[in-house]
């Protein structure tokens, strides 16, 4: 299935048809990149996402009921079909495709990069972003822990135990996966940091997500607001391209990782000096497309400055 590109220059709050090399150029110029991945991201690593039209949820809306903490926690039989759903998981086997790769491969050219994910698969890491860049705002599959005690252990080790409704060695309560369910709060402390980076990021992707889902969907409005070239890469029409003004640019498959990969490609084979080049050029264009898009103030201070952990 094809993905769709939106691409929204927020410096002024108006919308830039950019070229693909001005993109590139943007990607490679800016000091840093933020990136929110949804479950449409790994789809062709074999996971299924789950609002498609092959989506978990699609084919089976009853199991929605299993991701809500209320019916989970109170429900014998909503947790059984909830473990049953992750014993088999494809995202046990499943390997990191282009795209998380593409991602790896413009953070080791040497562009800072953040990963704000809302999946649990830990495929980015596996395709070689070091843990510390990337945030898991739903949490982890791959550990587990006890929902009336501090026990937290690797999920393998309960799947291997083979029960269907697996309890807490320790104190006899309740296990959960490390994700978030509906009706549950997400980390705080871990949320505020994402949008530290968003509002920090010049170049602000959002890779397969249906930006359906609060509060990490709002995460591209703040990347606007502080004026970073928000680009959005999804298979079907988002909200904030039915609301904000954003508009489809191109609509081939894989253009988005394609386009992230080449400009890890250039940056990282340019040297120092080059990548200068690639900066300056970037800041001509912006000016340049500035002139064409639709005007209004900006907000008051502009990009927040990578400090600490978001610089490389």
């Amino acid at each position: 299935m094809a993905s769709k590109c939106e691409i929204r220059s927020s410096d002024r709050g108006g919308v830039a048809n950019l070229r693909r090399m001005d993109l590139f150029d943007r990607i490679r110029g800016a000091r840093l990149v933020g990136v929110l991945t949804g479950a449409g991201i790994s789809t062709a690593s074999g996971i299924p996402d789950y609002r498609g039209p092959d989506g978990v949820w699609t084919r089976s809306p009853s199991a929605v009921d299993a991701f809500t903490l209320k019916n989970f926690m109170a429900d014998a039989l909503v947790r059984k079909e909830f473990w049953r759903s992750y014993t088999d998981h494809a995202a046990w086997q499943a390997e990191p495709n282009a795209a998380h790769r593409a991602l790896a491969e413009l953070d080791g050219s040497g562009t800072a990069v953040r990963v704000l994910t809302q999946n649990v698969d830990g495929l980015h890491q596996r395709a070689g972003l070091a843990a510390r860049k990337v945030l898991e705002l739903h949490g982890t599959m791959h550990t587990t822990r006890c929902t009336r005690c501090p026990e937290r252990l690797p999920t393998p080790e309960v799947l291997v135990r083979g029960e269907d409704d697996p309890r807490c060695a320790h104190c006899g309560g309740i296990l959960q996966l490390d994700v978030v369910l509906f009706g549950q709060t997400l980390d705080g402390d871990l949320l505020g940091r994402a949008r530290s980076v968003a509002a920090a990021s010049e170049v602000f992707l959002a890779v397969g997500s249906s930006l359906q889902v609060e509060p990490a969907a709002s995460l591209c409005e703040v990347a606007g607001r502080t004026g970073a070239t928000v680009v959005i890469v999804n298979r079907d029409p988002t909200p904030l391209r039915r609301d904000r003004g954003f508009r489809a640019a191109r609509g081939h498959r894989g253009r988005g990782a394609g386009a992230v990969r080449r400009a890890g490609r250039l940056a990282g084979n340019s040297g120092r000096r080059q990548r200068r080049r690639g900066q300056q050029v970037a800041r001509r264009h912006a000016r340049a497309v500035r002139t064409h898009m639709d005007r209004e103030p900006p907000r008051p201070g502009g990009h927040v400055r990578p400090q600490g952990d978001l610089q490389r």
